[in-house]
């Protein structure tokens, strides 16, 4: 009874002691949500030789139960280039759309006036150079294997198991190659696409979710331990550590090779899905600029599990009187193409 008793003044303790701990950092913020209702909204990247589209709509409190954004149809908006008005933008569908394309290293400005109102709002943004992109090595390393099956309810309610083929899954390492411009500061972002071409000459595309192996990539520190989740990699970096010089970035990626059972070549299963003639991986190495980096900074920093464990995290806004960003990158793509045919593919 005794020992009983003194684990649990013992455990009492600890519990009072975790509740001082988590109730000290409580932070009691007032909070006013018309104040962050119908401020003007403005979402732009400008990129080197292209049109400036830029989208204006009302901000809404997150529990308001409509989810549409609307386009802000009352605005006046000019573009400014190295400080000098350029022109008018003029609504076409959601976008305010210029006849100007911007160049590497121009300033552009952007404001916005209510015609009803007067209210006004303005961002700017440097249009960045283009990263240079020198070529990208690949190695694999297999994982494990496995089969590709799909179950079937025949007429008498019996299940059978079809095997559609034999999955290898592998761990691609890349090595990407850049060339740093020495003269600025530099930042960057790396993504990828995988595309599928079909005999019929149709493709399809989706994002290729890269995972960060390089001390270079910004990283959430303890998300390795608490945030499993890494398809919200924003895969952002800068200079800092090798401005001016060569580098080999290195990242990786899962991919499956999918080898079809030889009578589903032959006779195609309703169940399985086409088999491409042709699997590219599409990197794109961004250049961007250094409020687009902060943006892409915050937002990930945001997102990660740990905002459960410590203070949210204001996502960066480079719009005065308004949200949003303006923000610029230009695009530097390599084409690496995996085997593919009726032998097998990979996803």
């Amino acid at each position: 009874m005794i020992k009983h008793s003194m684990y649990f003044k013992i455990n009492i303790l600890v519990i009072s002691m975790l509740f001082s701990v988590f109730t000290s950092c409580i932070n009691e913020i007032n909070f006013d949500a018309q104040q962050l209702s119908n401020n003007l909204v403005l979402n732009c990247l400008v990129s080197p030789d292209s049109l400036v589209k830029a989208n204006f709509t009302n901000s809404r409190f997150f529990l308001e139960p409509d989810a549409d954004f609307v386009t802000v149809k009352d605005l006046e908006v000019n573009l400014y280039i190295n400080g000098i008005f350029k022109e008018t933008l003029k609504l076409k569908g959601s976008n305010y759309v210029s006849t100007y394309r911007t160049k590497v290293g121009e300033r552009v400005k952007i404001t916005a006036r209510r015609v009803a109102t007067g209210a006004n709002v303005t961002a700017q943004t440097l249009v960045p150079g283009m990263a240079s992109l020198t070529s990208i090595d690949s190695s694999r390393i297999a994982t494990f294997n496995t089969y590709m099956t799909y179950d079937t309810i025949d007429n008498h309610h019996n299940k059978r198991i079809d095997t559609l083929g034999y999955v290898r899954n592998f761990k691609f390492v890349f090595d990407v190659k850049l060339l740093d411009d020495a003269e600025i500061q530099n930042y960057y972002r790396l993504s990828a696409t995988i595309r599928q071409t079909f005999s019929d000459g149709k493709s399809s595309s989706k994002k290729f979710v890269l995972y960060p192996d390089d001390a270079v990539f910004d990283r959430v520190d303890g998300a390795d331990v608490f945030d499993a989740n890494s398809s919200r990699n924003f895969n952002i970096f800068t200079d800092s550590t090798f401005k001016g010089q060569y580098y080999t970035l290195k990242t990786s990626a899962k991919l499956a090779h999918l080898l079809p059972t030889p009578s589903k070549i032959k006779f195609p299963s309703a169940n399985m899905a086409k088999i491409p003639v042709k699997t590219e991986l599409i990197f794109d190495l961004q250049g961007i600029d250094s409020d687009f980096f902060n943006y892409l900074k915050t937002v990930k920093y945001n997102n990660t599990d740990l905002q459960y464990f410590s203070e949210p995290v204001q996502v960066f806004n480079n719009v005065t009187n308004g949200i949003g960003l303006l923000g610029g990158l230009s695009h530097r793509y390599y084409t690496f193409r995996l085997p593919a045919g009726l032998s097998g593919y990979f996803y």
